[in-house]
């Protein structure tokens, strides 16, 4: 045993530059798809109607975001000192202008959840959805089948717009879903 010794102690000075050359290798691999795993964020445009101005963000297809996620970071947004929030899309007016200005090709989270034990549907505002007002449901209001709330437990259903070429319509998923785009509000007046 001993007699090999000498050969493990040359071959590992051998490879140890090769490891270490290795190691570099795959930090700066990790550290390259971390750097290039940017948000994109579009310009504000403001909506005189509904008096807010509106943001398009989207992240990097490696770094999908949850409801609870896209309502933290839209939280952490703001636009001439008004605090962001995931956007209330309460008329037709508002939809439209939304389509047509980021035309959206991606699914993409907007401020409002179905409570599950309760069966409302609530905007980030803690405003309840009018039944008998604007709505703009998909023909199938919830994405799959086997994730609605008679068999999945979960508090609720987080609400997102489909892309435009499938009608820009809400759907509600499960709690996991994750997409990279939202629709950022800075409710207020215009300067």
């Amino acid at each position: 045993m001993s007699a090999w010794k000498p050969a493990v102690q040359i071959a590992m000075r051998c490879f140890r530059p090769i490891t270490h050359l290795l190691a570099i290798l795959i930090f700066t691999t990790v550290w390259a798809a971390a750097a290039s795993a940017q948000v994109k964020r579009s310009e504000v445009v403001y909506h005189e109607q509904s008096k807010s101005w509106y943001q398009f963000v989207q992240h990097d297809v490696t770094d999908s975001k949850s409801w609870d996620d896209a309502n933290k970071l839209a939280r952490g947004l703001a636009h001439n000192g008004i605090q962001g929030r995931l956007a209330v899309v309460d008329d037709a007016e508002t939809n439209e202008f939304l389509r047509k200005t980021f035309k959206p090709d991606v699914d993409t989270w907007i401020g409002l959840r179905y409570f599950c034990k309760f069966h409302k549907v609530v905007w980030v505002t803690g405003e309840i959805l009018d039944r008998q007002g604007y709505q703009r449901w998909a023909g199938q209001w919830y994405r799959r089948s086997e994730i609605t709330c008679e068999n999945q437990a979960m508090d609720y259903m987080p609400v997102y717009f489909t892309p435009v070429s499938q009608g820009f319509r809400w759907q509600a998923s499960g709690l996991l879903k994750k997409f990279y785009a939202y629709i950022v509000e800075f409710p207020g007046a215009r300067e």
